[in-house]
């Protein structure tokens, strides 16, 4: 995917989900291959602060304490773009799974909430 059709996959999406382009983040997942290369990336995307720790316990506390806190989340809500997500499905299948367990329980923690976290996995 080149810039232009990423840019506008991007757009598309956060008009579809209702999400400022200031609350969307884009992950490109083809060179996430494992737990370190898949915190690493989230992190960096999210802006995350240096002390939040390269665990799943930590991961699943930024997504749903840190992150609500961060963005000072009203109703506008976050959306994150996992493309190329099989790279990591394919390539660590059990750290995989952790991941997306963490992911799908923090969307469940936000709309508790009532508040808005989308992912979507290209």
């Amino acid at each position: 995917m080149n810039v232009i059709q990423r840019t506008r996959l991007f757009n598309s999406l956060c008009r579809a989900f209702v999400i400022s382009s200031d609350n969307a983040y884009f992950i490109e997942g083809s060179n996430i291959n494992d737990k370190e290369s898949f915190l690493t990336e989230f992190y960096k995307k999210l802006g995350a602060p240096n002390y939040v720790g390269f665990n799943w316990d930590a991961f699943s506390d930024f997504l749903t304490k840190e992150l609500l806190d961060q963005y000072n989340i009203t109703n506008q809500g976050i959306l994150i773009i996992f493309n190329n997500s099989y790279h990591f499905r394919k390539n660590n299948p059990g750290d995989w799974k952790i991941a997306s367990d963490v992911i799908f329980d923090a969307m469940e923690f936000w709309k508790k909430d009532n508040k808005k976290f989308f992912v979507v996995f290209l």
